[in-house]
């Protein structure tokens, strides 16, 4: 049995590569005490930092995955995915694909994940290209949901209110 696999490392790589050069965002990976959050990824605007953070899990390689016609199935434990849905952050499944390049991705909410009983499962869709084509999804994504987005709103526009 190997002592050694690169795997995981290629994979931060990558994505660190397709934060900073695609995307043009920090890439911040958590070295201390990972609890199932890889890297976090702030939100860059005309070259000014954000605040605007998203929670990355990055799994590398197909040993991870079930393909399927529409994207990349990953089965995980319950205690993961418990810990992503009450994360203050939004969470992202990334799949880096060494053999091909390809890198795809997956928000983690109680909307994209089934839970098959001790376990969960979530599709990884093929049109979800980890890249400068989701910059603007991802973006949104780092805004929070749609009630917090309400609530930031409305705190800002309390002044005027009043």
């Amino acid at each position: 049995m190997p002592r050694f696999s690169a795997t995981e490392r290629i994979g931060v790589s990558a994505i660190e590569h397709i934060v900073s050069a695609k995307l043009g965002w920090i890439f911040r990976e958590q070295l201390v005490a990972d609890m199932g959050i890889d890297a976090h990824f702030e939100v860059v605007e005309n070259q000014n930092p954000t605040g605007k953070l998203i929670a990355v899990q990055i799994k590398t390689g197909p040993s991870h995955f079930r393909k399927t016609r529409a994207g990349y199935v990953y089965y995980g434990e319950n205690t993961h995915l418990d810990y992503w849905l009450g994360h203050s952050l939004p969470v992202i499944l990334i799949a880096h694909l060494p053999a091909s390049g390809e890198t795809f991705w997956a928000i983690v909410n109680n909307d994209s994940v089934q839970r098959t009983g001790r376990r969960w499962r979530i599709l990884i869709p093929l049109q979800n290209q980890f890249g400068q084509t989701s910059i603007r999804e991802l973006a949104k994504l780092a805004e929070g949901p749609p009630a917090q987005q309400r609530l930031k709103r409305l705190s800002l526009d309390e002044p005027l209110m009043r």
